[in-house]
């Protein structure tokens, strides 16, 4: 491993993640304005909200959510010692970060569909629950290969 020589380029190595780590920070506040009306006035819930109706089980979705952050938490290592063991003529690092931007992207498209817009179904919550376990996912794929 080389030694990082200069303040300018520790500074760069230190903000690498920033971007990544700014689009986990939007998925995760946006998300819980966009699928749950609640809470809103009436004129914030048409420019906020998806549908302007809650689309998820609050409560529901916060199980989603801690699970979605488990799991997260439990496939750091995994997927380190993935980029770790990884081999190819482009490195060991640009591959992972491909593998993974390509699924965080389909993610990130999924969670503007809509499944079912007559509110709060059990079936929209899992939708996106699983939508959001697989955007963690990759994520943890991209991220740890920084």
């Amino acid at each position: 491993m080389r030694k990082i020589k200069g303040k300018g380029k520790l500074l760069l190595y230190g903000a690498a993640g920033m971007g990544i780590n700014l689009l986990n920070l939007i998925m995760g506040s946006y998300l819980c304005s966009a699928l749950i009306a609640d809470g809103f006035g009436i004129d914030a819930i048409a420019n906020q909200t998806f549908c302007g109706i809650n689309l998820v089980v609050a409560e529901v979705w916060a199980v989603f959510g801690l699970l979605a952050k488990i799991i997260d938490g439990i496939i750091d290592i995994p997927m380190a010692s993935l980029t770790d063991r990884l081999k190819s003529r482009w490195g060991r690092r640009r591959p992972s970060i491909i593998m993974g931007l390509i699924p965080l992207i389909a993610t990130y498209l999924l969670f503007l569909v809509v499944p079912e817009t007559n509110g709060a179904t059990i079936w929209n919550t899992i939708y996106y629950g699983l939508i959001l376990c697989l955007f963690y996912c990759s994520y943890t794929l991209v991220m740890v290969t920084y």
